[in-house]
């Protein structure tokens, strides 16, 4: 197969051929078949997201009619089908394909996309009911969304920048995601601005839909009644600093409360860049043969294999294949599994009934893993570089009596253990880059490789240190960790993380530029922290692991619920602009854009549920998504308000140079903080803090210039 050759088309022009052989050929006692071929699993990723956008399109159809209204919501689907076709055709003009990575790609859009979309097309909606006529009604929902909508689609556009440098195969792997979403995102602005509003002359704004008499959607007022009933602490407390610094420290303590929660769960939730899936359609059986094995052996251990694996598998088998993965010192049997849509056995309880049936095989030691993205989870090597080889076995088998049995302590509390240390033959002689060495290899009885592979790091420098070390004649530097694909999994995963607060910087200037502020950005950007509860609950709840595709939810996840707090931050600015008090934005904004902010979320929720619930491989990042963007919706909604109305206190109170020196002060303590361990999530903690210390240092200043005049 030639370098971009579609596989599909190529496993069917195979097909075809030997279809043709095998007639051509029917009296023979030998019939040609295809014995290995990645189209089937590929026609399956295909198919299941194909699905899974359809039906997010049909749920966004759904939601918006029951939120909205049906023609809303009609013109809502073409124009994210609008938007979606014409991201298609920007994808093949600059050289990629539709694969499963660019579908899903597209189907993340769907709760990315929605959001330009209902936002104008509620905006529209609104101002129908209280305008009759069209170009009136275009011109000012356009001047009245138009600044939040750019200003929310350049931060989600820009949560995804950081993807495009990440390098290695992983980086190769997910290239097209951020290339496909800000091509999209960017493309739905511009739907958003121009399309719609043509497709709203003909499906909402004729004659005999413009005006109140004429709109009829019973969920507006329901909505209304939610979002008045949510203002009223506001309301009653206007009147009295007294009653609105209480309701607002109630508010704040609430926040804190879920923010503090979350960082809790935190700690429960497994680490593992690349965990395994929760079912596939593939195992590897893999078999390694005694020393001195010939090939008539192995040939005869194999066929064995073959019927322990044909047996234990069942109904659940379809296919299998060794090719040019045998030798007489080992074999893996590729084995592929019924579709996990049509089985009721997962992978995970197949490879244990396998283990099980391999416990006591005779002529070769077996290990049966699934078919995953990422390294199994023995993938735990030590090399002892050193020509002395004496001191290097002796080093080797107390490392390997160190190992065995030890209990690796989680952040969470829990322990694992590692399992089957193993040292390399004294006969054969390995080197690497030159340097012979020696090899230690280990397995752990947990799935959270990333995790528990720096925990065995961190004991193994711990007992063997450098003094332990010259006792066995052997430089300070022997032990090199061999980790294969997880080291490039880490080094890549450490890049998102290192550009996470670059990311954050970058959207705080553009926002500044945006908001004309130094402190709304920082108040806009509570929308990161409210998320973190749902994510680390959901997480928690479905048994999934903070992983690359969970840290990939994440950054999709910015963009979505920064844009709920700058859909309320600018509605509120602009009421503030027209004389309005600070308590009467907060509440009008909240009347206002209740409607738009449910609508986009519960969408963009509902679109990623069908992948969610079909797809093992992606769940870990639909549960990011879905869980992040209810928590952070539910407290923009109900606690957000009141850090406005903070926001604007100090606004109005505190200069831009002492807010500048808060700025500082704040990266200052949290970058010390990192540096001697303590995590960067206690940054909001530290904020705080610091506007505290600056608040009492002014207080007692103000105080002894008081004494003094």
């Amino acid at each position: 197969q030639r370098d971009g050759t579609d596989v599909i088309k190529l496993d069917d022009d195979l097909q075809k051929s030997l279809d043709e052989y095998n007639a051509q050929n029917e009296g023979s006692q030998y019939k040609a078949a295809i014995s290995a071929t990645y189209a089937h699993d590929i026609k399956d990723q295909i198919s299941e997201l194909q699905k899974a956008l359809l039906e997010g399109l049909l749920a966004v159809l759904i939601i918006g009619s029951i939120i909205i209204a049906i023609r809303a919501s009609i013109i809502t689907v073409i124009a994210m089908l609008t938007t979606l076709a014409i991201a298609l055709g920007l994808l093949f003009a600059v050289g990629y394909t539709l694969n499963t990575i660019t579908l899903f790609s597209l189907i993340l859009c769907l709760g990315l996309i929605v959001d330009d979309t209902i936002i104008m097309v509620e905006a529209i909606d609104a101002q129908r009911r209280r305008k009759k006529n069209a170009s009136d009604v275009v011109q000012t929902a356009t001047r009245k969304v138009s600044r939040a909508m750019i200003a929310a689609t350049t931060t989600a556009a820009l949560s995804f920048a950081p993807l495009l440098f990440v390098g290695g195969i992983l980086g190769g792997f997910i290239r097209a995601i951020p290339v496909t979403i800000i091509s999209a995102l960017l493309i739905s602005l511009l739907v958003a601005l121009i399309f719609i509003p043509f497709f709203a002359k003909y499906l909402l704004l004729g004659k005999k839909q413009l005006g109140a008499s004429n709109v009829h959607e019973p969920a507006a007022s329901v909505e209304a009644k939610i979002a008045s009933f949510i203002g009223k602490p506001m309301l009653w407390a206007r009147n009295s600093k007294k009653k609105l610094f209480g309701v607002g420290m109630i508010a704040v303590l609430i926040g804190g409360l879920f923010i503090g929660s979350g960082m809790f769960l935190f700690s429960k939730v497994t680490f593992n860049i690349f965990p395994p899936s929760k079912d596939t359609n593939g195992l590897m059986v893999q078999l390694n043969f005694m020393p001195g094995t010939t090939i008539e052996q192995a040939q005869t251990v194999t066929n064995r294999a073959d019927q322990i694996t044909a047996n234990t598998l069942g109904d659940n088998f379809k296919s299998a294949a060794y090719y040019t993965n045998a030798s007489t010192q080992s074999a893996t049997l590729v084995t592929y599994l019924t579709s996990y849509k049509d089985r009721d056995v997962t992978s995970v309880q197949l490879a244990s009934d396998l283990k099980s049936e391999f416990k006591d095989f005779k002529g070769a030691k077996v290990e049966v893993n699934q078919m995953d993205i990422g390294p199994p989870t023995d993938a735990f090597k030590v090399n002892i570089e050193s020509d002395n080889r004496d001191a290097a076995y002796r080093l080797a088998n107390d490392l390997k009596g160190y190992l065995d049995g030890l209990e690796l302590k989680r952040i969470s509390g829990e322990k694992a253990k590692v399992l089957s240390p193993d040292v390399s033959s004294p006969d054969v002689f390995s080197r690497d880059d030159g340097k012979l060495h020696i090899t230690v290899s280990a397995k752990f009885d947990g799935t959270d490789t990333s995790a528990l592979v720096t925990l065995a790091q961190d004991a193994i420098k711990k007992e063997f240190n450098e003094e332990k070390l010259r006792n066995y004649g052997l430089d300070k530097n022997v032990i090199k960790f061999d980790l294969g694909q997880e080291q490039e999994n880490q080094d890549s995963f450490g890049t998102l993380i290192m550009a996470f607060p670059i990311l954050l910087c970058v959207i705080y200037l553009v926002l500044c530029m945006q908001f004309r502020s130094l402190l709304q950005p920082l108040l806009i950007f509570m929308a990161i922290p409210f998320s973190l509860f749902g994510i680390t609950l959901g997480l928690y709840l479905t048994d999934n692991a903070f992983s690359f595709f969970s840290m990939l939810g994440f950054f999709a996840l910015i963009g979505l619920s920064i844009k709920n707090t700058i859909l309320l931050t600018d509605y509120a600015n602009q009421l503030r602009r027209t004389g309005e008090s600070a308590v009467d934005a907060a509440v009008g904004a909240l009347a206002e854009r209740f409607r738009p902010l449910v609508a986009t979320s519960l969408t963009a929720v509902a679109s990623l549920i069908p992948l969610m619930l079909s797809s093992p491989f992606w769940e870990g990042l639909t549960v990011v998504l879905i869980f992040g963007l209810l928590s952070s919706t539910i407290l923009v909604i109900f606690v957000f308000p009141y850090y406005y109305l903070g926001a604007e206190y100090l606004r109005l109170r505190v200069s831009r140079k002492a807010c500048l020196l808060w700025l500082g002060l704040t990266i200052l303590v949290t970058l010390a903080l990192s540096k001697a361990g303590v995590s960067p999530a206690t940054a909001p903690l530290v904020a705080i803090l610091v506007a505290l210390l600056q608040f009492t240092f002014a207080k007692v200043r103000t105080s002894r210039r008081s004494r003094t005049a």
